[in-house]
């Protein structure tokens, strides 16, 4: 499936690489671009973000994956992604998954990450002015620096130039080196995040990227 999204080349695009909904709330909320991207309501744990790159059929395949124990969450084994939000819920109230429903609906929700990997593997090719964001709970300064390495190892062959965020609640050094930026945000009660904080971290960014 081909998409027509015109990228505009002058304009920052934003794209959350997790860990959680809350990167890709904050984008959304300050850019007011709703354009979907793959890992936007996804939990995107440890290094999974480099599912990006498997192979089209690897991710959904049949009996290749596990629900949690709390029936909140599908993993896909292949990927190592979490899907809270993309399989059929017993009912609203407690939200929790059908195990009964998932098998059927792999094919519609394989179609759909396709469509949505593809996207996004082109909008980082394609934009100029990228930056790619991923909230952690680090509070080591050179984990974070592994981290935001293995990102720019993955993403670089896409796009050379690309921006890379880390935020985190718990780090106490902040760093911006160049395209690279480590940012401290508040914690906050609510899973969308603190506002005022992640303002900063997009207006950092902006300011010290391409």
């Amino acid at each position: 499936m081909q998409h027509s999204l015109v990228y505009n080349k002058r304009e920052p695009l934003f794209i959350s690489l997790g860990t959680h909904c809350e990167t890709a709330f904050q984008i959304k909320r300050y850019t007011r671009n709703n354009e979907a991207y793959f890992f936007d309501w996804l939990i995107t744990r440890k290094d999974s973000y480099k599912s990006l790159f498997l192979n089209n059929n690897e991710i959904f395949k049949s009996n290749n994956w596990e629900i949690s124990k709390d029936y909140l969450k599908v993993e896909d084994k292949s990927s190592k992604l979490l899907f809270q939000h993309e399989f059929k819920v017993i009912n609203n109230t407690s939200n929790h998954i059908d195990p009964g429903s998932i098998e059927n609906h792999l094919p519609l929700a394989s179609a759909k990450f396709k469509y949505l990997k593809n996207k996004t593997l082109n909008a980082i090719k394609n934009t100029d002015n990228v930056y790619l964001v991923r909230k952690e709970n680090f509070d080591n300064i050179e984990l974070a620096w592994n981290r935001i390495r293995h990102i720019h190892e993955l993403f670089s062959p896409l796009n050379k130039n690309i921006n890379i965020i880390l935020t985190s609640n718990k780090i106490k050094e902040e760093v911006i080196k160049g395209k690279f930026l480590i940012v401290k945000n508040k914690i906050s009660s609510s899973w969308e995040g603190n506002n005022e904080s992640w303002n900063r971290v997009f207006k950092l960014a902006i300011a010290h990227g391409s």
